[in-house]
């Protein structure tokens, strides 16, 4: 069997990886093409990474301290959101588990050793798959044949453009944010949680890392310019109490989900698949989720041989993995609900977004889901939550309190208990 995973960033490598330890005897390449940057800038985790790397890798948070600088992560903090302004915690629950910070960048290179795909730098230009395998055309070199491509090439070329345009993507047009000024702060504070600070013109993450900090205003370049965003960067700077940063560039996101996740043959993952803004650094996770799909689709239909792709089945996978995606991004938009401390253009888009999702998403299911969980999240103390950090004390005061037992997306009813009385939605 040949399987080819395009891209060399985070998922790219992940994949690879992934498919190297549930496919030890495949003939396995991995495609990168140099002219696509990565974005390269910390990354938070979540626990599913961190099982994820075990149980492939065998790796633990001690390996990856020194390589990968990573640091623990046990949530989000978020910094004057709501209508409290306060500071509240989204702690990963169970509360023993944990995820991580770490350098994306320096990920993708440890994980190389435990991938045995054989590298090809060049520029993919098309895929043509049939029900037989997929042609993979590569610029100024033979086409491969191979029988699966997991495509984890980022963003839609044309991302850049109006993605309403875009037949590929479906934009999420109700996060409110589009872009990000990058840095990076020293010296780093010791800290175990990502912080999300409420700004005028959006919200700045801080990924501790060990000897430096991760640093990132996430804003809408169609409400706010870069001059306004660097200057109230500035802002914040003076209130954290150093002056010491580097500047590491800008990027503009899509908020989006792919269309066509699966069409029997190519899985896309990653940023190919779909992004959202990292308020709840999603990115990372997700991948896991959709390579590890895509795995066990693969290990399935194996013994029944070529072709035997149903388009029902098609579609019941783009649905499923499109399903949890936009979940995840209801319940990013739910972050916005109630505001800041600001009151500014910026957080009324936000919050109009939010009930705007109410009108645009067109999955009557999901809304109905997600208001079950905001009323389970309701009766749930964030105080409870905060105080029962072993296992034991878990099981005794928390799980006998828990009404919905699946996630939606991402999320447990448990994080939107966190969220709603954070953000004082309750």
């Amino acid at each position: 069997m040949k399987i080819a995973v395009l891209g060399g960033g985070t998922a790219g490598t992940i994949a690879a990886t992934h498919i190297s330890h549930d496919f030890p005897e495949a003939d396995l390449l991995q495609i990168r093409d140099r002219s696509i940057p990565s974005i390269g800038v910390g990354e938070g985790t979540n626990p599913r990474f961190t099982q994820w790397l075990e149980s492939v890798t065998g790796l633990h948070f001690s390996d990856l301290q020194k390589s990968c600088h990573a640091t623990l992560k046990i949530g989000t903090r978020f910094e004057g959101w709501g209508t409290q302004c306060s500071s509240f915690l989204n702690r990963f629950q169970p509360s023993h588990l944990v995820g991580l910070h770490l350098d994306a960048g320096l990920l993708a290179t440890l994980l190389e050793q435990y991938s045995s795909a054989q590298q090809l730098h060049a520029h993919v230009m098309s895929l043509k798959s049939d029900s037989e395998g997929v042609e993979v055309i590569i610029s100024g070199q033979d086409s491969l044949q191979v029988d699966y491509v997991i495509d984890a090439r980022g963003f839609p070329a044309n991302h850049n453009d109006d993605l309403e345009d875009n037949d590929i993507s479906h934009p999420i047009s109700w996060i409110p944010t589009n872009s990000a000024r990058l840095y990076r702060l020293f010296p780093a504070r010791s800290s175990n949680v990502t912080r999300a600070i409420a700004r005028p013109h959006g919200w700045i993450f801080c990924i501790p890392l060990r000897g430096w900090t991760s640093c990132g205003y996430i804003y809408n370049n169609r409400i706010s310019s870069p001059e306004e965003i660097e200057e109230d960067f500035a802002n914040f700077i003076k209130y954290e109490e150093t002056d010491k940063y580097e500047y590491r560039g800008s990027r503009t996101f899509p908020n989006h989900i792919r269309n066509n996740i699966f069409d029997g043959r190519v899985f896309w993952v990653g940023n190919a698949a779909g992004f959202l803004e990292p308020l709840e650094a999603t990115a990372i996770s997700t991948a896991i989720v959709q390579i590890r799909k895509a795995s066990t689709w693969i290990k399935r239909k194996l013994p029944c041989g070529s072709g035997c792709a149903t388009e029902y089945e098609i579609r019941a996978y783009n649905h499923a993995v499109r399903s949890a995606s936009l979940r995840d991004s209801l319940f990013l938009a739910w972050h916005y609900a109630c505001g800041s401390r600001w009151q500014t253009p910026f957080w009324s888009y936000a919050m109009n977004c939010y009930f705007s999702s109410q009108i645009l998403h067109d999955g009557a299911s999901d809304l109905t889901s997600m208001q079950t969980f905001i009323e389970a999240g309701r009766n749930l103390s964030p105080s409870m939550l905060t105080k029962s950090h072993s296992r034991e004390a878990w099981a005794a005061n928390v799980l006998p309190h828990l009404k919905v037992y699946q996630p939606f997306g991402t999320f447990s009813e448990l994080n939107f208990s966190q969220v709603g009385h954070g953000i004082g939605y309750y």
